[in-house]
Parts: C-alpha cells; sequence; structure tokens
C-alpha cells in the first residue's frame, strides 16, 4: 500500500477523535455534528486497518498474502491457473488466479515480485510451473521437510 494511507488513516482519526469530543461535549451541538465525527474517525480507522493488513511476499515457489479485510492467502505457482499483466493508468499490474479462485491483483512497480515474475517466464519457456528443484541456487535436497526434518 501506498504510504498515503496510513498518513490519511491517522489524519482522519485524529481529527475525528477531535471533533467527536467537542461535539459529544457540548450540549447543544447537532446530532449531523456527531455522526459526522463518528464517520470521520471511523473512516480513518479504516484506512489504518487496511494499511496494517495488506502485504504480499513472493517466495521461491509460492506467494504469501493478506487482503485488506486481513484474510491470509498462500497460492503456490503450481496452483496458478490463469495471470496476465495490464496497464492501467500508465502503470502495470499483474492480477493472478489460482485454481481456487484465489486473485492477487497489484502494481509490479511498487512491489517486488521477482520470485513471481521469474516463475512466469519460467512457465512461459517450458509451459509448467517450476518444481522445487528448478529453481536456481536450490539443490534437490536443500528444502526442508515442512515438519521441521
Amino acid at each position: 500500500m501506498p504510504k498515503v494511507v496510513p498518513i490519511v488513516g491517522w489524519l482522519f482519526l485524529s481529527v475525528g477523535l477531535l471533533m467527536s469530543l467537542v461535539s459529544f461535549t457540548y450540549d447543544r451541538s447537532p446530532l449531523g455534528a456527531r455522526i459526522t465525527a463518528v464517520a470521520i474517525f471511523l473512516g480513518g480507522l479504516a484506512f489504518v486497518l487496511m494499511y496494517r493488513n495488506w502485504y504480499v511476499a513472493p517466495r521461491a515457489h509460492e506467494v504469501a498474502f493478506r487482503t485488506v479485510l486481513g484474510k491470509e492467502h498462500v497460492v503456490p505457482y503450481s496452483d496458478i491457473a490463469n495471470y496476465r499483466v495490464q496497464v492501467m493508468k500508465g502503470q502495470p499490474i499483474l492480477t493472478v488466479k489460482s485454481i481456487h479462485g484465489v486473485k492477487l491483483s497489484l502494481n509490479i512497480r511498487t512491489y517486488d515480485v521477482t520470485p513471481l515474475m521469474t516463475a512466469i517466464d519460467f512457465h512461459k519457456v517450458t509451459g509448467h510451473w517450476p518444481a522445487r528443484a528448478d529453481v536456481v541456487g536450490e539443490g534437490a535436497g536443500a528444502e526442508k521437510h515442512p515438519s521441521g526434518n
């Protein structure tokens, strides 16, 4: 997420808090002022939580990410059903869909998704996704078993 998201969020949080303090402590404040103050505060809270929840972690064999709402996904490259890079408003946007319906869409200039782009290039050349032994720099026995053995 762009750095402006938490800045705007904290700005809205502080303004909403100040407006709430004024509107709820003043006896004759109109109902609209109280509703507006709470709405601005909740909007700022939503921006801060969106920024806190979102992350993308491309790895050698999978991409892990968390959505704005906090749901975590791990998509192995072998589970990618389709992908495309399109230009929207002058920015390259990568959209990846898994066979399970999980969708990741992001600006590849903003996020370092070099391992994912390398896997996509490998898929374009060979027609299949890289297996653990196909990744450069890893031997066949270099991977640890998920149980730690």
